[in-house]
């Protein structure tokens, strides 16, 4: 069995046989930012292009150049997809072709790719096992791949994977990328010391120093939350910290009410959506996320699931359906 991003290609088929499939992607042209953007099929003519040996975008590149014969790339069998989009975000090479999805993961990483256009349509990733006679074990996979598209497992995997390409971007991927080096640094020990106590994922807690703040210790809304980890005056009160510009003191607050907001859920939210449900809380309050589980619940979802919950939280800055809710109003899409 190989599970391994495969592309069900007509040539592929003749050699193995494929499941159901579980993402749909769209092969895509690559460049480096500040370089000449190649528009359609012609403009790879002259390119310095690479792709991976034996691949479905080797085999495109194969049938566009019986159309364009100037079109030159090199197969290789001694990188991966990774590899591919350093060389082109370095200039290494000019352009590559991979798949959407591969992209999506790794443009925070390569801060200076691009995506120049689709190559042809968007095609279905499955898994594959041995040509043969014998189903058995090609029938459990369906099996398991509609089970957990039913059940929403792979939902939440699309979302945790691929959920933040809509929102960060490249212009915020480049942002983070500098912030990564220039800030976190300062303040990693503490993430790590106060995460370790309150039994929180260090990375988890400066993710959300970051979402409130950039990583950034003085700064102050116009809500008046304060610091790094933009506090109330209540909370920080109630985490025992008495200075919330002061970083250090601002991490230990932040770990102690993520922690509190995660022990506070309800039994019947399981992970991994209760640490979903802990971050809303942290960032909406609980008493907003109470309403929009209720207002999910009405509206036939599980109030239990983030994935549905998540659907609902924005309805709390519309007043058709904040007057509905005991909190009221609420910045539900943040």
């Amino acid at each position: 069995m190989a599970a391994a991003g495969l592309v069900s290609s007509e040539a592929r088929k003749k050699q193995v046989r494929f499941s159901h499939p579980y993402l749909e992607v769209t092969p895509q042209i690559i460049y480096r930012s500040g370089k000449s953007r190649p528009t359609d099929a012609k403009d790879l003519v002259g390119k310095k292009i690479m792709v991976l040996k034996g691949s479905t975008h080797a085999e495109q590149l194969a049938q566009l150049k019986q159309k364009f014969p100037g079109i030159e790339y090199e197969e290789s069998d001694a990188v991966e997809v990774v590899d591919l989009l350093r060389m082109v975000d370095e200039g290494q090479i000019d352009l590559t072709l991979v798949d959407s999805n591969e992209v999506a993961m790794n443009q925070v990483y390569f801060t200076n790719i691009r995506v120049a256009f689709d190559l042809g349509d968007a095609s279905n990733q499955s898994w594959a096992v041995a040509a043969g006679d014998d189903n058995s074990l090609l029938n459990e996979i369906n099996e398991y791949l509609d089970k957990v598209k039913k059940n929403g497992t792979l939902q939440r995997l699309k979302d945790r994977y691929y959920g933040h390409v809509d929102v960060l971007g490249y212009m915020g991927a480049t942002t983070f990328a500098q912030h990564l080096q220039q800030r976190l640094p300062k303040y990693e020990q503490h993430f790590k010391a106060y995460a370790k106590k309150e039994k929180v994922d260090w990375r988890l807690l400066a993710a959300v120093g970051y979402q409130e703040s950039l990583w950034q210790p003085a700064v102050t809304s116009k809500t008046g939350v304060r610091g790094l980890m933009m506090l109330t005056q209540n909370t920080a009160q109630a985490m025992g910290v008495s200075n919330r510009l002061d970083p250090k003191q601002s991490i230990m607050g932040g770990a102690k009410y993520l922690a509190y907001m995660k022990d506070q859920l309800d039994e019947s939210i399981q992970e991994p959506d209760r640490t979903w449900f802990a971050l809303a809380a942290y960032n909406v309050g609980s008493g907003h996320l109470d309403d929009a589980r209720k207002l999910a619940a009405k509206e036939g979802l599980n109030p239990d699931k983030w994935l549905d919950v998540k659907k609902i939280l924005p309805r709390l800055s519309e007043k058709k359906w904040y007057s509905k809710t005991r909190y009221g109003y609420a910045r539900g899409g943040e």
